[in-house]
């Protein structure tokens, strides 16, 4: 994982997949970079070394997705991303929040609220369906072999 110290919503992030990490059987390694500079050097080693890497949000990594989405594909390393604007700049794979059931889950909380309940009462709780992007010109440039059984769990493509 890119994972930029000083980015709160980076650290919150490797933290998250450090706890799950066990339960899928991966190994989650934090690919320090603090500046833009250090990306070509930091994942020139990286690459030999991991089966994918995953760009969490951070402003170094999202402003240097191109250069790492670059070095990934030559290597023929996975990119995998939670952010979908990510995927349309050719990260290869997005597993993101569904805009319309995130927003049918927050309507259903207004509602409550509206109704009378306490804010501090209404359970937090995210949408279990996200979405599954395939960015389709990263596969076809990294020569990547998408399994159909994979294909069929895919709910939208970026050509």
């Amino acid at each position: 994982m890119l994972y930029a110290p000083g980015e709160k919503q980076s650290v919150v992030q490797l933290r998250e997949l450090q706890k799950i990490q066990a339960s899928f059987q991966i190994k989650v390694i934090p690919i320090i970079v603090s500046e833009k500079e250090e990306i070509p050097k930091v994942l020139a080693t990286a690459v030999t070394a991991v089966d994918a890497i995953y760009i969490a949000g951070s402003t170094i990594a999202d402003a240097n997705a191109p250069i790492v989405i670059d070095m990934a594909n030559k290597a023929k390393v996975v990119t995998i991303t939670h952010l979908a604007d990510l995927v349309e700049k050719g990260v290869l794979l997005g597993v993101c929040a569904n805009p319309y059931f995130v927003g049918r889950l927050a309507g259903k909380k207004a509602v409550q609220i509206l109704k009378g309940a306490k804010p501090a009462s209404v359970p937090i709780e995210t949408d279990k369906r996200p979405d599954l992007i395939l960015n389709m010109k990263t596969a076809k440039a990294g020569k990547f072999q998408i399994p159909p059984s994979f294909m069929k769990k895919v709910t939208k493509t970026i050509e």
